[in-house]
């Protein structure tokens, strides 16, 4: 018989924030009731706090907050524990209706040419792993980041 973890930790693409997503799955499966994982979930939580000091802080402040993010996820783990900063434009974007519909409708035309309608195997396979990279349901995934195999997937 075989046993298989399932298992909500990995933030989707889109999470706004990957580790607060990471921590709440932690508590929500009652982590911080057994000592080894209430330890490492203690060290994802200062590294949180860290980040949201950086986020808030003053130019000059941020390196060091920068640095005691690093200190506590080293202590999750023995991989080297890279920061890295988002950079997000505080803007909205909308496709004229006439476009979306266009799109539709060549979508639509597609689905109905194609010779397998549930998709081939190999195409079966990428929505798998696609899924399983970015989430069920993920919204605004980056198409930059689709085919490029250093970030994430490579085109079926």
């Amino acid at each position: 018989m075989a046993i298989i973890l399932l298992s909500n930790l990995h933030p989707p693409m889109d999470a706004p924030e990957p580790l607060g997503h990471v921590i709440s799955a932690a508590r929500g499966a009652g982590a911080h009731r057994y000592p080894p994982a209430a330890a490492l979930l203690a060290h994802l939580e200062n590294a949180q706090r860290a980040l949201r000091r950086h986020d808030e802080a003053e130019p000059a402040d941020r390196d060091r907050a920068r640095a005691q993010a690093c200190v506590a996820l080293r202590r999750v783990t023995s991989h080297h524990a890279t920061v890295t900063v988002e950079l997000r434009m505080d803007s909205d974007m909308t496709l004229p209706r006439t476009v979306a519909w266009e799109i539709q409708s060549a979508a639509s035309v597609l689905a109905r040419l194609n010779p397998a309608p549930e998709g081939n195997a190999v195409w079966r396979d990428y929505h798998r792993r696609f899924c399983e990279r970015f989430g069920m349901g993920a919204l605004g995934v980056m198409f930059r980041h689709v085919g490029n195999t250093r970030h994430a997937l490579a085109r079926p």
